[in-house]
């Protein structure tokens, strides 16, 4: 799952990517609904203008995270 913008207005959408890099991903199918709910991934594919953080500050009050990339 990702956020997108997809066209030149800036509409904003969820999108699901085939491609295995979300970086190197051109185009996503529409997740429409509640994505922290009931959402469905649509038919209606969508060219990625530009990669958007996927979960805004608004959304979730905390954000806590876990990397391996810290000495032991």
């Amino acid at each position: 799952m990702l956020k997108l913008t997809e066209d030149s207005w800036g509409n904003i959408h969820y999108g699901d990517i085939t491609e295995a890099d979300p970086l190197k991903a051109t185009e996503a199918k529409i997740i429409e609904g509640d994505i922290f709910s009931t959402y469905s991934v649509t038919n209606k594919t969508v060219e990625i203008k530009e990669l958007l953080c996927p979960i805004a500050l608004k959304d979730v009050r905390t954000l806590r995270c876990l990397g391996l990339n810290y000495e032991k």
